[in-house]
């Protein structure tokens, strides 16, 4: 039997955390954290010619010890140092490594006085008020920890749809070119967070024969539905169609009540049926070959399936990745990111952008290695030397500015003049008022061009803040400030639900993909999908304006905060 790559980094963080449980030797602990990190940047074929060439230790970070581990649990499922270390402990104890509120010291006095050992008994003893006199705790921590659990409840069995992408990919890899294989559901639409893995494939004999065993899935009974887990443990459902209704019923398994209806209603309207398998005109099938064959049939544009939340539009222009003209919000190593500002900017420029805002972070967050003066001053001067030399192609010097307690941004206003364009950012978390406080305060202020990661959510890890999103909107609409859709995979954040009503009262968005590296700069895709399913028009979003219209945006808002 063999292992998964995800199921080997877990491996490695339960050795990890038993050791931390048992105080061992820092630098042993460290040297399994830095292993899974180096691992974490692995395909897992790769990993697995490592294994089989027995070259564990030509990666970095991966010793002789480390790499007999991950040798011995490739094959068998279990490794010795994991039962040495566990001892007579729990192995359940790992689930309450989960809570940001717990290290293992408190893990262990939980464990040690009050016998607990799994999230559930630590749900039971907190609503026992059992934690409320332990040393160390409180009523505040308490509650805390209940909120925490019921996100961590909610959460399980749940996957991020940068990651669903990744296992339809692998699956569409092994099938024949010809195969019948559509995503569906809230996969084919490209919710943020997804709990099924669903697909559309032909209702053909031996379907399942042919090809479950190919996407590494065991063959099941014939039945037009089935259900299945994937390696990793995700819900997986095929949906078996005839061929001829591929097209109608990919549409319907990918529309919301609301946008199906309207299909419906226009269908009966021109005397004509509408079902999930078929389109009828009295007793006659129509044949209908393609999804936009149908939206044509009915008076409508085509609607992309993650464009089918709301009611069908006769005529819209939908944002794609070839009208972006650029993008902000991107880091280098003079910050955190893991590129070059060199390479950031040739990869910007090689993508055909005709401009890119770089944006490191701010001196405050320090715990990202924010930018003081002189790290300023270098790195415009690298910019200033860059477009000289990539002209037409035109790099925009930005900051993504911590917004301060008060609202007032992280760099004096002299120095935040010279920058193109400011985000500005809350990265700690208040009470609503005052957080709505800070970041109209922030809106209002002259140099903040855009808001960024306003609502502060990880999606499947940390809940958003609590905001006035109305009274935002509308001070950012008054002043002409860019709200971000940040495009990380993780963040998704402005949530699309609330964009559609806030671009059409005049609200300016940006594709921004927060990118930390190369490969962050592709995010923008996702950003793509969020507009589109919030039925945002191309003209709301400043990626696609020419550089002349941009910078005067920016000079326009200065001019009328400063007013």
């Amino acid at each position: 039997m063999t292992a998964s790559l995800p199921a080997v980094l877990e491996h490695l963080r339960s050795i990890q955390f038993f050791m931390e449980m048992r105080e061992e030797n820092p630098f042993k602990i460290r040297s399994f954290r830095a292993a899974r990190e180096e691992l974490k940047g692995l395909k897992e074929d790769e990993l697995a010619q490592f294994i089989k060439e027995n070259r564990l230790t030509e990666i970095k970070g991966v010793g002789k010890g480390i790499a007999a581990v991950i040798s011995e649990f490739w094959q068998t499922s279990t490794s010795a140092d994991l039962r040495k270390i566990i001892g007579g402990w729990p192995l359940s104890l790992l689930e309450l490594d989960e809570l940001s509120g717990l290290g293992p010291k408190k893990i262990r006095a939980v464990y040690e006085q009050l016998g607990i050992s799994s999230l559930a008994e630590l749900e039971y003893a907190c609503l026992e008020n059992r934690l409320v006199e332990l040393s160390g705790f409180g009523q505040k921590t308490q509650e805390k920890l209940l909120n925490e659990i019921e996100n961590i409840k909610a959460r399980r069995g749940k996957i991020l749809l940068c990651d669903a992408i990744d296992e339809t990919r692998e699956f569409r890899s092994r099938l024949p070119k010809e195969a019948l294989f559509e995503e569906v559901g809230a996969l084919g639409m490209r919710h943020e967070v997804i709990e099924t893995l669903e697909f559309l494939v032909e209702d053909k004999k031996g379907f399942e024969a042919k090809h479950l065993e190919k996407l590494g899935l065991k063959k099941s009974p014939g039945k037009r539905e089935v259900s299945l887990k994937t390696k990793h443990g995700h819900s997986l459902k095929f949906i078996h169609v005839a061929k001829a209704s591929f097209p109608i019923h990919r549409v319907f398994l990918t529309s919301s009540p609301e946008h199906w209806h309207s299909l419906e209603s226009a269908a009966r309207k021109k005397k004509l049926l509408l079902t999930a398998n078929e389109l009828k005109k009295s007793d006659t099938i129509l044949k209908i070959q393609s999804e936009q064959e149908l939206y044509t049939e009915l008076g409508f544009v085509f609607h992309p399936p993650e464009a089918r939340e709301y009611a069908a539009e006769k005529s819209f222009e939908f944002v794609n990745p070839e009208s972006l003209r650029g993008c902000f919000h991107a880091h280098s190593t003079y910050s955190d990111g893991s590129n070059s500002l060199k390479e950031m900017l040739d990869a910007a420029k090689s993508r055909g952008w005709e401009y890119f805002g770089i944006s490191e972070h701010s001196q405050t967050a320090f715990y990202a290695r924010g930018l003081k003066d002189a790290d300023l001053k270098n790195q415009w001067k690298e910019i200033d030397q860059y477009n000289k030399k990539s002209a037409p192609f035109r790099v925009l010097k930005g900051i993504e500015s911590d917004i301060l307690k008060e609202g007032d941004l992280d760099y004096p206003e002299k120095l935040l003049a010279d920058f193109d364009f400011v985000i500005a950012s809350i990265h700690q978390r208040y009470g609503l008022k005052e957080m709505t406080d800070r970041i109209v305060a922030a809106v209002r202020n002259p140099y903040s061009s855009m808001i960024g990661h306003i609502s502060g959510r990880l999606l499947l890890g940390r809940e958003p803040y609590r905001l006035n999103y109305e009274a935002i909107i509308r001070e950012a609409i008054a002043t002409h400030t860019v709200i971000e859709l940040n495009c990380n995979p993780h963040r998704l954040d402005m949530d699309w639900r609330h964009l559609r009503q806030a671009c059409e009262a005049g609200l300016l968005i940006a594709l921004n993909p927060d990118a930390h590296s190369v490969e962050g700069l592709d995010d923008v895709q996702f950003g793509v999908w969020m507009a589109r399913k919030a039925l945002v028009a191309p003209s709301q979003v400043i990626n696609t304006w020419p550089l002349k219209k941009l910078l005067e945006l920016f000079s326009k808002q200065r001019e009328k905060k400063a007013a």
